[in-house]
């Protein structure tokens, strides 16, 4: 089985993928799209995409494709995120003039660029920020990244954790062309969902939902092309064990429709 996974080589998402897939075969893809298709045209395959950030929120391309896709969300899995900043073997913070990344993690670390005035420069990942300092061969240029992209690029961690905010996770989903496991074994279910455009149908529907002891963890809207301002909405919400039918009744019951982008179990997390 393959786990394709949001390259390059060096990625977050490899990072990951290589903690919860420790013997299967990781293909590295340049874009979400290509993730989503692979999945949808290979019953043997798994996709893992990142679906949100504490900090910045969610990963609206991933909503946007899942929204669209008949593929399955099967499980879920958080990890830290730390930013490095990472240079040359003999760097040291003073030699550096011009820092490069990716734009989320040079927004991520703006108190630190500022700080030290140093020049940011987007690039298109923390990967491909960390092979041109590399090949740049200068003290005066450096990378944010991770530890695990500096050991893989045999660069030094210059100054660890050098993001705004300490306390930063990411969320990813792993996705499949089909459901893989059983319902009783589900605690978190991923719904889209529409209500009547009228007061008071979302709340109804809420608190239908609190009343079954549901958790929700994550609520997103997307208007509904061809309407009048109406919304469809995406719902992660956990759920005690063994109650799947019964919250499927529930939106039956409540919503206009609704399809299920997955029923799993919650995830785990994992260091950086």
């Amino acid at each position: 089985m393959k786990i394709y996974y949001l390259g390059p080589i060096g990625s977050f998402s490899e990072q990951i993928g290589k903690k919860i897939y420790k013997k299967m075969d990781l293909v590295p893809l340049q874009t979400f799209e290509g993730i989503v298709k692979k999945v949808e045209n290979d019953p043997e395959a798994t996709g893992l995409l990142v679906i949100e950030n504490s900090i910045s929120s969610s990963v609206h391309q991933s909503v946007d494709l899942m929204f669209e896709s008949q593929a399955q969300i099967i499980g879920e899995a958080y990890m830290e995120i730390k930013l490095d900043l990472i240079g040359l073997p003999g760097t040291k913070v003073e030699n550096i003039k011009t820092v490069f990344s990716h734009p989320q993690a040079l927004s991520q670390s703006s108190e630190f660029i500022k700080k030290y005035q140093l020049k940011s420069i987007f690039e298109q990942s923390t990967a491909s920020a960390a092979s041109y300092v590399k090949r740049s061969k200068k003290i005066q240029n450096a990378a944010i990244g991770s530890k695990y992209l500096a050991d893989l690029m045999k660069l030094k961690v210059i100054k660890e954790n050098v993001g705004n905010i300490k306390h930063n996770m990411s969320r990813w989903i792993m996705i499949a062309n089909q459901a893989k496991i059983k319902d009783t074994e589900a605690n978190k279910l991923t719904v889209i969902f529409k209500v009547k455009h009228k007061p008071g149908s979302l709340v109804k529907a809420l608190d239908q939902i609190a009343k079954k002891r549901g958790n929700l963890t994550k609520i997103e809207s997307r208007p509904l092309p061809g309407t009048n301002w109406e919304y469809e909405f995406w719902l992660d919400l956990e759920i005690p064990n063994g109650t799947k039918k019964d919250f499927l009744k529930l939106f039956q019951n409540e919503t206009l429709e609704y399809r299920v982008l997955g029923a799993y179990k919650k995830g785990k997390l994992y260091n950086s």
